[in-house]
């Protein structure tokens, strides 16, 4: 909207990334507790929505989702980590093939689910693959996680 009017009248767009304390700007940052997350008769991590045990590919595109229970994704704003991870298994180790910055991943929170789809790119490796639990439970007498 800033930048439509900014056009509009010919003028300099505004930001609030422009100020020098911009972390601490209202609307960018709301120090809103988020308690009460996840059901509570099952531990964070419980998984809702199990994937299938195993996915043929073909033409058609396939798409794996999962669910478990999580916290609210503004309890932590993981500047660096992720919000999901796909990993395959490589020997007894795992290795992260794709995160939440990939086209091929949607994360999304229900108010007490991460739902998570993975749709499996042309030329994936057989194997096994996983989708770790990621979330973030606010503490009490915080703001954050």
């Amino acid at each position: 909207m800033r930048l439509a009017k900014s056009l509009r009248t010919a003028t300099a767009p505004t930001s609030p990334f422009s100020v020098d304390n911009y972390r601490s700007h209202p609307t960018i940052f709301r120090k809103i507790p988020l308690f009460g997350d996840g059901i509570p008769s099952a531990p964070f991590g419980t998984v809702v929505q199990q994937p299938q045990a195993s996915y043929a590919l073909g033409s058609a595109p396939v798409t794996v989702s999962v669910s478990f229970v999580s916290g609210h994704p503004r309890n932590d704003f993981k500047t660096n980590p992720s919000y999901l991870y796909v990993e395959q298994q490589v020997g007894n180790t795992w290795k992260v093939v794709a995160s939440d910055n990939d086209w091929s991943t949607s994360f999304k929170y229900d108010g007490s689910h991460a739902l998570i789809d993975w749709n499996i790119p042309a030329g994936t490796a057989p194997g096994t693959y996983s989708h770790p639990p990621c979330g973030c439970q606010a503490r009490k007498g915080s703001t954050r996680g």
